[in-house]
């Protein structure tokens, strides 16, 4: 058994070769061969991206903070947030990164295929990545109104419904990771687990 121990590894920045803004990423393991499993962290400032790219053998992106977008070559974007599970298909031509207002942290596992894990492309313009947030209709949006989205517009506080109740989950939910109700139970932003 092999334990890598937490800051063992060092990071690096994301190349600017390969990544547009400020992109950090810290190894997490490599497989010896046979195996040929590999995964990082990565972590993008908002704004900052990949460049299209493909992976021989797919990739899993496992998003563990804040609020990224990932496009498929000829689909649309899609948001991605905490505890989504990204599976992108072996030679699919995609993208991935950080809201423009919000970082984003993933998990990135691929394997290797004759020592390679990725086909790197063009870059993302910043003018191809401003149209990729503009098509997305105002989903891109604060906490709370993801929230109301996932709580049909219910208080998470007290679970009773208006604007003075809506206005003051905004507030909390806008300035922390949860929301306490008066009986003690927290409302996660991600999902709908409560304590």
């Amino acid at each position: 058994m092999d334990i890598k121990r937490s800051g063992s590894q060092p990071s690096s920045p994301g190349p600017a070769e390969y990544f547009s803004g400020t992109v950090r990423i810290d190894p997490l393991f490599q497989s010896a061969a046979p195996a040929r499993v590999a995964g990082a962290s990565v972590t993008f400032e908002p704004g900052a991206r990949t460049a299209w790219h493909t992976h021989p053998l797919g990739q899993a992106l496992i998003v563990t903070s804040g609020l990224g977008i990932t496009q498929c070559w000829g689909e649309s974007p899609v948001f991605i947030r905490p505890g989504d599970v990204i599976s992108c298909p072996p030679g699919k031509k995609h993208w991935h990164g950080a809201s423009p207002t919000t970082a984003m942290s993933h998990i990135a596992i691929q394997e290797t295929l004759d020592g390679k894990l990725v086909d790197w492309m063009e870059k993302v313009s910043d003018e191809e990545y401003q149209t990729t947030v503009a098509k997305t209709g105002g989903e891109m949006n604060s906490p709370s109104e993801s929230m109301d989205r996932a709580y049909g517009g219910l208080c998470v506080r007290c679970e009773q419904r208006g604007p003075e109740h809506r206005d003051r989950d905004r507030r909390a939910i806008d300035s922390g990771p949860a929301a306490e109700s008066p009986q003690g139970q927290t409302r996660r932003l991600v999902g709908k687990s409560e304590r």
